[in-house]
């Protein structure tokens, strides 16, 4: 036998929300179908009832479906069944009718949803001084609720992480050195167990059930769930200073109130994050803004040779770097690299590497020794988990001789009118052991030919053959373009390897013309 419940204590049963509401009314809609039922002699009408009556002839569902629909029923007129058309006649038009008020309703339905949206999209600023007033506004909600149901004092109870505890957050009337009270264990607080699966509780003489747990003693005490679209949050009580009832209209009012309570906390959060995300998006938009600067745009002028580079991808952070430049010695100096690691980690290790590399630049050196002070220079500056890949070539402007050393993964090619040559190969990268010494090798370039240098894209996994089709494919877009200026020819690697949908890559290209 189950036990009744006491006239003291009452359980408000939330009803569910449902997204079907009534059809839109049509303006014209009444008088179109007066018209048709004078022409026709046939009664057009529109129902929202479930059961379909024996004297409908016909009927067609109108309305959204994911909302209510309604109904158009065709009757017989009983003042006008001596010069009614025939049903055969009829039916077409009533149910082209039937679709135009269907169109309607169906434009109505998606201009309430957009304005719903655009009502949602209202920027959220953050004033100077509304960081040290959540307190205060949670407050006055508490009090403006508490005063409106007729109680004399309200708390505000959250849920811990774990889902295990009830901490107190807010409250109205209450000794501030509550706030340092220890949260209060969810396992065996009846009332706000109840609350949380949505149930409004009522409890009108507490002295009468002391196993509800109510967090305060007062006389008699209202809660309510305090919860989002989707998640319980904590609960929302009101106490009274004497025993009382808690009409339905109340209990309304009060989970009314926990609703603001969340919109509150709800904006908070929305706007702190907003916050942290333009600071952030400041970061990256300084950081990308830095690194352009220090990227080469203007070719070296050097007679006889045409030097290029781009990058692709919609990421700035990408962990690219390029460069060239003209030594005090006459030789044109050729980078191109990229750093391990997420994009942020990514973009600074690059950062450092590209700072280096024209700090280095400076002073004479070979091929090698500018890797070797690389190395040892990303060593230094990291914990010992930055890594890169870099190719790094000299050129001769005279005679076309060239001197290059290579880390980790990079595509380095020399093609020509007639020729291609394939100098990629897998080295130690830069950064993984501070006392590497890295090869170098010779190589030269007749008037005709380019240094072809780019990016693998994805470091973690390199697959010879995918390498392999890397290659055949940027040298195809050479070859397609024999007569093509190095700016050129870099736009056309860079759209070839994009059609397959590649990572985003780094393209440079030295021309020998003559």
């Amino acid at each position: 036998m189950t036990k009744p419940i006491p006239t003291y204590l009452k359980l408000h049963v939330e009803e569910s929300l449902t997204a079907r509401v009534p059809v839109p009314e049509i303006p014209g809609l009444a008088a179109a179908l007066d018209a048709f039922r004078d022409i026709t002699g046939w009664r057009l009408s529109y129902t929202d009832t479930a059961s379909v009556p024996a004297s409908v002839a016909w009927t067609m569902p109108i309305g959204v479906p994911e909302e209510e629909e309604g109904r158009l029923e065709l009757c017989p007129d009983p003042a006008g069944v001596a010069s009614a058309l025939a049903l055969d006649k009829t039916q077409p038009l009533a149910a082209a009718i039937g679709t135009l008020v269907t169109e309607i309703c169906r434009a109505q339905s998606v201009v309430r949803h957009r304005e719903a949206e655009l009502a949602a999209g209202i920027p959220v600023t953050l004033r100077p001084a509304e960081q040290q007033q959540l307190a205060l506004r949670l407050e006055a909600v508490l009090r403006g609720g508490a005063e409106a149901i007729g109680c004399q004092a309200a708390a505000l109870y959250l849920l811990d992480d774990a889902t295990a505890h009830l901490k107190l957050r807010a409250a109205w009337r209450l000794p501030k050195n509550r706030f340092l009270d220890a949260p209060r264990p969810l396992r065996g607080a009846v009332a706000d167990l109840e609350a949380l699966v949505g149930h409004a509780v009522a409890l009108e003489d507490t002295a009468l059930l002391p196993h509800w747990k109510v967090p305060e003693n007062y006389p008699a005490a209202l809660c309510v769930p305090v919860a989002s679209s989707s998640t319980p949050l904590g609960t929302l009580w009101f106490f009274a200073q004497a025993t009382r009832e808690f009409t339905p209209e109340q209990t309304h009012l009060a989970e009314i109130v926990a609703g603001r309570l969340v919109s509150d906390l709800e904006r908070e959060v929305l706007v702190r994050e907003g916050v942290r995300n333009r600071q952030t998006d400041q970061a990256r938009q300084l950081l990308t803004q830095w690194q352009n600067e220090q990227r080469p745009n203007v070719p070296p002028l050097v007679d006889g040779w045409q030097v290029a580079g781009c990058l692709s991808g919609d990421d700035p952070l990408n962990g690219l770097v390029y460069d060239w430049c003209v030594l005090p010695d006459g030789r044109i100096a050729v980078a191109l690299g990229q750093a391990d690691g997420l994009p942020v980690e990514a973009s600074l290790t690059a950062t450092a590497l590209h700072v280096a590399l024209k700090s280095h630049a400076t002073y004479p050196h070979e091929a090698r020794q500018m890797l070797d002070r690389l190395n040892e220079a990303l060593w230094t500056c990291s914990t010992g988990n930055r890594f890169a890949s870099l190719v790094y070539a000299l050129l001769d402007p005279e005679t076309g001789e060239m001197e290059y050393a290579m880390a980790g993964e990079t595509h380095a090619l020399v093609v020509g009118p007639h020729t291609c040559t394939s100098l990629s190969a897998s080295e130690m990268r830069l950064g993984a052991d501070p006392d590497a010494h890295f090869r170098q090798q010779l190589g030269r370039l007749d008037p005709g030919d380019s240094l072809l240098l780019f990016t693998c894209g994805d470091l973690t996994s390199i697959d010879p053959e995918a390498v392999e089709t890397d290659e055949g494919r940027a040298v195809a877009a050479l070859v397609a373009w024999p007569r093509a200026t190095a700016e050129e020819q870099v736009r056309a690697v860079l759209g070839e390897l994009a059609a397959e949908s590649q990572p985003d890559r780094a393209v440079v290209v030295a021309r020998r013309i003559s």
